[in-house]
């Protein structure tokens, strides 16, 4: 079973775990990996803040502090603390910078890569300290012959200093200042001299000095003991530095204070390292300065698509990507133009990793600058195939595939395919503190991840392949919270399978989709639940009881201050996640046609023109009933996160009930004046699994009338961001 490095942020406790093997996606490779370098400041940086209490953590990220606050404001303080509880408690990859060799490949990249070929792999979470990796096509790339694995190992965090250079100006003849000469400023150095620069070096370290001068560096000085201004303008004749890149590590801002001083004017300062950001700003304004903070490795890192391999970018437009800048660094070692020997300080096998963390924190390595682990060679590639097991049991006598279960056993056994922040922040808490409920098996994508959330919430068993969760006999439910376009293939796959189903809305992406899964349930009834937990909320069953005799129409309007996403956010992206009004305007629209008992007869939507925002993300919709009754839906991101998320009103029958973020109900009417508050926002997701689990329990069907309202919801909410699509178009 291979082998992962993880950090739990909750306790700073360093895991050496089994995972899983890896699933195989179109767009990548598997690799058995044979190197993986530490990169010594970022990673101790994660060690220490994982290490801090919680209020340690939340004096370091005081910006977190503030949005988990106005959460729990709004939600209450409980929902609040399993929200972010949810957030630290997931393991933590170790490492983004590794070599090894190609043991299978994606369909997507054979014209690229094939088996038995030794790459460099770059990426957090995908180049981890790892025995066996899966790693996109466009963070892996070739080594060329005559390059050391070993070496090919740093690629990634060369390609860190390499676009740094680059956002730096770097041109022949130019004068080049490095602050901090660990890893990086020494890669930096000779990166910068291949590139035809005057470098000059320094550090507060006179070891790493003598350094870089043997690498390169044209002069070098220790910090707080040469006076480095006087030394910068005789480099430079008096000009200055064309750049300064930093690289230092502390919580002090003097090494910008200094790179401002030794800058020319018009000049750079570039800024990769983890210093204070407090910039002078009399020197930046005197100089006219340009400050840079590099975003990693180059162009296409986090971003969503890029880091998964399914969108590659044109070098006609952009020359350099990551994966460009990783190629530059190997071709620099094959050329000889970059010397690692001389910096690489220790190598350690993989088995020691957690130990070299430890000694890493209490500063016990001593003169440490390159660290490498190595990892266990086989011989041949059909003997890491042997070991390919996609299933790990956490329980001794736990099966991928037992006896089906016998029909007087009391207990619901549910396997999950997904477990992201709902799945963990919401779902999971509820279903463990049902006595009837046993949690068996659990898949996600990431192996790491798959076991992690196994033990934490104690499965039977983790894995990779969610078709393990579907196939086992031994499971009775299929709880499906993957990203949404997943959702309907996985839901019919587990309903032919004689499977009950609980699937997170949406129920499907397309028309195709659901017109699949309608099928399925045809052939088996009474066996789906769709996650449109607004239904079951109290306060939204106390008002169907308060309407339920009403003898006119409805008149219905909800607020959603939804809050800003990042537009890179995986949920806009048309093929994973299919905007807001697929992903979660649907509640709303769900909740209408649940109050109204009616079908829609006719609809209009409005979008907001708001350049900031995503042209999903402002929307109006209005809805007519057969009924007569008529909904208005307000969905928008303009507003804070400190104002509360939903606003639901209905007025009918001389009536009108309030409920405020699902914490508050008012109601005023003839003989009517109820207020009713709640300490924590009950969106009905207990009384909703609740329902589904007694179901299942009592082999009772769901009913068909409840199936089929979240299929005509579904179809509805496809309808409406098809028409916004072409009102835009």
């Amino acid at each position: 079973m291979p082998k992962q490095l993880l950090l739990d942020y909750s306790t700073g406790e360093v895991l050496l775990e089994e995972v899983p093997y890896p699933k195989l996606r179109p767009d990548g490779v598997i690799v058995k990996t044979l190197y993986s370098a530490v990169s010594i400041g970022t990673e101790t940086l994660m060690l220490k803040l994982a290490k801090k209490s919680l209020i340690g953590k939340a004096l370091e990220r005081p910006d977190l502090l503030k949005l988990f606050l106005e959460y729990a404001k709004n939600e209450g303080f409980l929902n609040a603390f399993r929200a972010a509880m949810a957030r630290l408690r997931k393991p933590v990859p170790l490492g983004y910078s590794s070599s090894g060799i190609v043991i299978e490949v994606g369909q997507n990249a054979t014209n690229e890569f094939k088996v038995g070929d030794i790459v460099a792999c770059g990426g957090h979470g995908y180049a981890s300290h790892a025995e066996v990796t899966y790693v996109p096509r466009t963070l892996c790339i070739k080594v060329p012959d005559g390059v050391d694995p070993k070496h090919a190992a740093f690629t990634n965090i060369g390609a860190i200093s390499i676009h740094s250079l680059r956002l730096a100006g770097l041109e022949i003849g130019a004068n080049i200042a490095i602050i901090g000469l660990g890893l990086l400023g020494l890669i930096t150095v000779q990166v910068a001299k291949a590139g035809g620069a005057n470098v000059f070096g320094m550090d507060i370290v006179e070891s790493k000095t003598k350094l870089a001068k043997e690498l390169g560096a044209d002069a070098v000085a220790v910090v707080d003991r040469d006076d480095i201004e006087v030394m910068a303008q005789n480099f430079t004749d008096n000009k200055g530095f064309d750049a300064v890149v930093i690289f230092a590590s502390t919580k002090s801002s003097k090494p910008i204070e200094l790179a401002a001083k030794i800058v020319r004017r018009k000049g750079k300062v570039v800024v990769p390292g983890w210093v204070k950001t407090s910039l002078p700003r009399n020197l930046f304004y005197e100089k006219e300065l340009e400050f840079v903070i590099p975003r990693s490795s180059g162009l296409g890192i986090y971003d969503p698509l890029y880091e998964i391999g399914r969108m590659s970018i044109f070098h006609e437009y952009v020359r350099w990507t990551a994966k460009e800048n990783m190629r530059t660094f190997l071709l620099l070692l094959r050329e000889k133009k970059i010397r690692m020997e001389p910096i690489i300080t220790h190598v350690f096998d993989f088995e020691k990793a957690k130990e070299v963390y430890e000694a890493l924190y209490k500063r016990r390595i001593r003169g440490a600058i390159g660290i490498v682990f190595r990892y266990k060679e086989v011989s041949k590639l059909e003997q890491i195939k042997k070991q390919t097991v996609y299933f790990i049991p956490l329980i001794r006598e736990a099966k991928p595939v037992s006896i089906a279960k016998d029909a007087k056993q009391d207990k619901v056994r549910i396997g999950f395919i997904g477990a992201g922040q709902h799945a963990q922040g919401v779902l999971l808490p509820i279903l463990r503190k049902m006595k009837e409920v046993e949690l068996v098996g659990v898949a996600t994508s990431t192996p790491a991840k798959a076991v992690q959330v196994a033990k934490k919430w104690k499965f039977r068993y983790a894995t990779t392949d969610p078709n393990k969760i579907i196939e086992d006999s031994d499971i009775d439910a299929v709880f499906i919270v993957t990203r949404h376009d997943t959702h309907a293939y996985y839901t019919v796959k587990a309903l032919e399978a004689g499977k009950y189903v609980f699937v997170e809305k949406p129920l499907a992406m397309t028309l195709k989709q659901l017109k699949e899964v309608k099928k399925a349930i045809e052939k088996h009834s009474g066996k789906l639940m769709v996650g449109f937990n607004r239904r079951y909320a109290p306060f939204t069953q106390k008002a169907l009881e308060l309407l339920k005799n009403r003898v006119e129409p409805m008149t219905i309007l909800m607020r959603i201050n939804a809050g800003y996403t990042p537009q890179d956010h995986w949920t806009y992206d048309p093929k994973q996640g299919g905007g807001r009004i697929i992903s979660e305007t649907c509640h709303f629209i769900d909740l209408a046609i649940y109050l109204t008992r009616s079908k829609v007869k006719e609809f209009m939507i409005q979008a907001v023109n708001a350049s900031r925002y995503h042209a999903t993300d402002n929307h109006v919709l209005v809805m007519k009933f057969e009924d007569g009754s008529v909904s208005t839906i307000v969905y928008t991101s303009q507003g804070t996160r400190a104002y509360p998320r939903e606003l639901i009103e209905i007025f009918c029958c001389e009536s009108a009930i309030a409920i405020n973020n699902f914490r508050t109900m008012t109601v005023k009417g003839k003989a009517r004046n109820i207020v009713k508050r709640k300490l924590q926002s009950d969106r009905g997701h207990r009384h909703m699994l609740l329902s589904f689990i007694n179901s299942v329990k009592d082999g009772t069907l769901i009913s068909m009338e409840e199936i089929e309202t979240s299929i005509y919801s579904s179809l509805i909410t496809l309808k409406v961001a098809e028409l916004m699509r072409t009102t835009r178009s």
